[in-house]
């Protein structure tokens, strides 16, 4: 039962006019070895979250949920989130290089500035999700008709150079 003027959510199959794709690069690095420290590899990934609003009207709202690789052995290997700078906490966003330690979804846009985009740790429920978990999600207010948005995630893998890693859904 729905009431006058209230509003509810209803899907009726696929939507081919609003396209999302989601692509992921890597870039690997190896530290040099010294006499008094471990050698490591860095692993650099990106990935991209595009949607592209083919519709002539605008998108109201769209929640994008996505999730960070997180280590098992967090002592040997570390996950370290680079971007978006929302997502950080105040003493990463020193080390990301944020001189004012503002986030982004604060500021209400994402990290390359466009309007009405934020980005947040997802809630954790029964001690699942979220920061913990590494999920997070974008919320894009308003994608304009024939506009194509982009969300870029950033993170580096740090581990010793002796230890292959691998990574699997949970």
């Amino acid at each position: 039962d729905i009431a006058p003027s209230d509003s509810f959510d209803c899907t009726f199959g696929s939507d081919t006019s609003t396209r999302i794709s989601h692509s992921r690069s890597v870039k690997r690095t190896a530290a040099a070895a010294s006499a008094f420290t471990e050698q490591y590899t860095t692993s650099t990934f990106v990935s991209i979250i595009r949607v592209h609003n083919r519709h002539g009207f605008t998108l109201d709202k769209i929640v994008l949920r996505d999730a960070l690789p997180v280590s098992d052995d967090e002592k040997r290997v570390k996950v370290l989130l680079k971007r978006p700078e929302a997502l950080l906490r105040p003493s990463e966003q020193a080390q990301s290089g944020n001189p004012d330690n503002s986030s982004a979804s604060e500021k209400g846009k994402d990290v390359y500035g466009r309007e009405g985009c934020t980005v947040k740790w997802q809630a954790a429920k029964d001690g699942k999700g979220g920061r913990k978990d590494g999920l997070f999600e974008w919320v894009c207010e308003g994608v304009e008709a024939g506009k194509e948005i982009s969300l870029e995630t950033e993170w580096d893998v740090r581990a010793p150079a002796d230890v292959n890693w691998v990574e699997t859904q949970a």
